[in-house]
């Protein structure tokens, strides 16, 4: 199947960024993800940051969490810069 879109204006999926949690921090994700208190938007990007950390591509997690790949990257970004505490 060709592309619709010429080479040098393909989209480009964002970089995988590399991500090491320590246990509280995971513990902390774990705790958006759960928590029925914690804003659509955080336990969003605290599953994308936990299945980061676990080296799955970008592409896959957007798949497994019916997102668009660019959104992803952009959460793990947020995330990272920020910190991982609500």
């Amino acid at each position: 199947m060709r592309s619709s879109f010429p080479a040098n204006l393909k989209p480009k999926m964002p970089a995988q960024v590399k991500i090491t949690l320590s246990t509280e921090e995971k513990k902390q994700l774990a705790k958006n993800v759960k928590s029925t208190k914690t804003s659509v938007r955080l336990v969003e990007r605290s599953r994308i940051v936990l299945l980061a950390a676990k080296n799955v591509p970008n592409y896959k997690i957007a798949e497994e969490l019916d997102i668009d790949v660019n959104k992803v990257g952009d959460g793990e970004i947020v995330l990272h810069r920020k910190g991982f505490m609500a």
